[in-house]
């Protein structure tokens, strides 16, 4: 990793890194995260959490064996770690760390445009994946569970695709949902977040609450560290119109 990164800086190409972040490296903690990112001399980087598999027989099985597996991230130890790098970040502003799921919350928090599709909003029916055997799915994080599998490129066309019946109990779904997120203060920072967080949280986080999508105390959190460093109240007022 560390010679193909070396020949694109060589180069002059702009570049970052994109980690899988499961419940090791939780456990190393933000200090060792941040002193790792800095000995690959980056300045972006973005984190994806590792998720169990779209299991569509999950709810067939005993409760008993619903459970969460060690290896996977949860929402309470990843919004302990990304505040814990925010903070890092803040200690050590001269090495210019960007983390791609912070500074994106940071601008929705200021009232800025979302750069994210997990903080978009209405991703159902805007965002596919196709795979090799044709087979038309919304997004890649969905793969394995045929409810979200909307037909094959090589059997039907692509408008037909998405005029079919099978995306409609979806959309009808995400509206429900965002029904019972839209009283969260937050609604207006993450836009109900991801689809695929919710989903797997309803699977296997016990303290999952269908009023939120997962990141109230990440934003709550990023709003009370950012607060302080504004320069007036009167400048301050992007912060709280976000989510009035």
């Amino acid at each position: 990793m560390h010679c193909g990164m070396r020949l694109l800086k060589d180069w002059g190409i702009e570049h970052g890194v994109l980690m899988v972040i499961d419940r090791a490296a939780i456990e190393l903690g933000p200090r060792a995260m941040f002193d790792f990112i800095l000995s690959l001399g980056v300045k972006k980087v973005g984190f994806n959490a590792a998720r169990p598999t779209n299991d569509p027989s999950f709810f067939e099985r005993p409760k008993a064996l619903r459970q969460y597996p060690a290896h996977f991230t949860n929402e309470t130890d990843s919004t302990a770690f990304l505040l814990g790098l925010y903070e890092e970040c803040e200690r050590n502003k001269d090495a210019n760390i960007q983390i791609r799921e912070l500074e994106a919350l940071r601008r929705r928090i200021d009232g800025g445009e979302a750069h994210l599709c997990t903080l978009a909003g209405g991703c159902i029916g805007k965002h596919f994946v196709i795979e090799p055997d044709g087979d038309f799915a919304h997004c890649d994080l969905f793969l394995g569970d045929p409810a979200y599998t909307f037909g094959n490129i090589y059997e039907s066309d692509f408008r037909a695709i998405l005029q079919s019946e099978v995306i409609v109990p979806l959309l009808r779904i995400e509206e429900r949902s965002h029904q019972r997120m839209s009283g969260c203060p937050y609604y207006k920072v993450c836009n109900g977040g991801c689809p695929h967080d919710r989903y797997i949280a309803m699977r296997y986080d016990s303290k999952y609450n269908e009023g939120c999508c997962g990141q109230r105390d990440l934003i709550s959190g990023l709003i009370e560290r950012i607060r302080p460093q504004k320069p007036a109240p009167e400048e301050s007022t992007a912060i709280g119109s976000a989510f009035l």
